[in-house]
């Protein structure tokens, strides 16, 4: 009911500080109750859910589809933002060998900082490598260190390919295709341009699904690839710091058998990618990227969607509550002190409303929504002077309890009510029914009863008793919280009761 409320967020008597709510069976009306900022019981009212009730299959259906969109772009939204942040960590890696690599070279003497991809490019030529590059290798990084980052590098491939195969493909597959049910949904539902879905919107969606997933797949054979030439790369390295080693410290040039880095090692256990040059796509990587990874484009086109679907459920939800219509039922004065009041859903769509006007003066009200405007009656109760109402419950066929707690002063035992409704002298009202008024009608039309006198049967209760009251109509048995947090336990069958105390 918050569609339904969303619009009127102030009433005459104040702001709303708290709303309850009962939906009558088959969404034929919802009973709400606002207490304004003084906690006072401001007005009650009905609120017809005409358009939920007659078209409830197609709503469920839309709702559980805005549902399965929301899961689904969040999980996708998850796998695209853990790939990228491991495709990261291996860029990361190359970028620290770098600044090593830089830092070495001043501390050599080089006139400028040299590059990684320079020295293995100048390596690859025949060059002999630097100071720096073999200083680098042998013992900054050293053969234990490589051997160390090629293992990062084969897990990294091997997250990746689980988790584009295991999350994100199939993630992104269901997403579309619940976006394709949902612009059938709004093509083919008479009651699409009621509810406030565009079937425009959802097109433009569904072809960028489709668009995602194929991108989502480029993405991921891009950053297999790189994982490729980099784990080419680190084996290229330990044949260079073993050459060193062989040498004894000498600078190696590369032979042609070398330099020809074995291309069918089985690198990644993800799909066959295409294999260029040892080193090249690490070579333009090097000259091409920054230092800091961009952000894979199907994260952003991922929240596109998300921010169209949200744009898109949100009209439902505003259409919904323009199309809701609402009646007052009860009104109530700011001048009243209603101290306490509680709703309640009987069995045959009538609700339920127990609210006082003063400390022993108890006013029920009872709403049937029928096909055409709400039947109000009205009666009243009341309470003796020593006690005051704490809680009411429905109970079973035409019963409440109603729990009255003793003043502090009077020193006695509170009382647990069993009270059949339909003993209770009812007056029809007109509706909206003034609260502040009704109790001076139901005193002139003789509409008044009083707990103690009337048909109902009293079980004695501890004196610090506190709501809520719990019920159990099919076993017969009430529930109260008393002093020390202690749960009572009553038998509201047995003719002369006897209290049983469950911590």
């Amino acid at each position: 009911m918050e569609l339904a409320l969303s619009a009127e967020a102030k009433s005459s008597t104040g702001w709303w500080q708290e709303v309850s709510a009962a939906v009558l069976p088959g969404l034929k009306g919802c009973m709400v109750s606002a207490s304004n900022d003084s906690g006072q019981v401001a007005e009650s009212l009905i609120v017809g859910l005409g358009i939920l009730c007659r078209h409830q299959a197609e709503l469920w259906h839309c709702t559980d589809l805005a549902s399965d969109i929301t899961l689904l772009t969040e999980q996708a939204l998850a796998a695209v933002r853990s790939d990228a942040e491991v495709f990261a960590k291996v860029q990361r890696a190359r970028q620290e060998q770098q600044a090593k690599l830089q830092s070495l070279s001043l501390e050599h003497g080089t006139g400028t900082p040299l590059s990684l991809h320079s020295e293995v490019a100048a390596a690859a030529a025949g060059a002999p490598l630097s100071a720096a590059m073999q200083h680098l290798l042998t013992t900054a990084l050293g053969e234990a260190g490589l051997k160390r980052a090629s293992k990062d590098i084969d897990a990294a491939a091997q997250q990746l390919t689980q988790s584009f195969r295991n999350s994100l493909q199939p993630h992104l597959e269901q997403l579309t295709s619940a976006l394709a049910s949902v612009l059938a949904l709004t093509k083919c539902t008479p009651i699409a341009g009621q509810i406030g879905l565009q079937a425009q919107a959802f097109q433009e969606a569904a072809s960028m699904g489709q668009q995602l997933i194929a991108e989502a797949s480029l993405e991921h054979q891009e950053m297999l690839q790189e994982c490729a030439e980099m784990r080419l790369y680190y084996a290229w390295l330990l044949q260079l710091t073993a050459a060193l080693q062989d040498d004894e410290g000498r600078s190696p040039a590369l032979s042609a058998t070398s330099r020809k880095v074995v291309a069918d090692t089985r690198i990644t256990q993800g799909p066959p990618v295409a294999r260029s040059a040892p080193g090249q796509h690490f070579l333009r990587a090097g000259q091409a990227k920054s230092s800091q990874p961009d952000l894979p484009a199907s994260l952003q086109h991922l929240s596109e969607i998300q921010a169209l679907c949200v744009s898109q459920f949100g009209r439902l939800a505003s259409t919904l509550s323009a199309a809701l219509t609402t009646a007052p039922v009860m009104q109530m004065s700011a001048g009243v002190q209603s101290w306490h009041s509680c709703t309640s859903l009987l069995p045959d769509a009538s609700l339920l409303w127990l609210g006082s006007c003063g400390p022993q003066a108890m006013v029920l009200v009872r709403v049937r929504q029928g096909q055409g405007e709400a039947q109000v009656q009205a009666t009243m109760l009341s309470c003796p002077e020593s006690q005051k109402l704490v809680e009411f419950s429905y109970y079973k066929e035409e019963t409440i309890v109603v729990v009255a707690e003793p003043l502090p002063a009077t020193q006695q035992s509170g009382k647990l009510h069993v009270l059949p409704i339909n003993s209770l002298p009812w007056v029809a009202q007109s509706s909206p029914v003034q609260l502040d008024h009704v109790h001076e009608a139901c005193r002139r039309q003789g509409s008044v009863s009083s707990l103690e006198s009337s048909a109902s049967k009293g079980i004695l209760v501890p004196a610090a008793v506190k709501g809520p009251l719990i019920l159990s109509g099919p076993r017969g048995l009430a529930c109260l919280l008393s002093a020390m947090q202690r749960a009572s336990m009553y038998d509201l069958e047995e003719e002369d009761q006897g209290q049983a105390d469950a911590e």
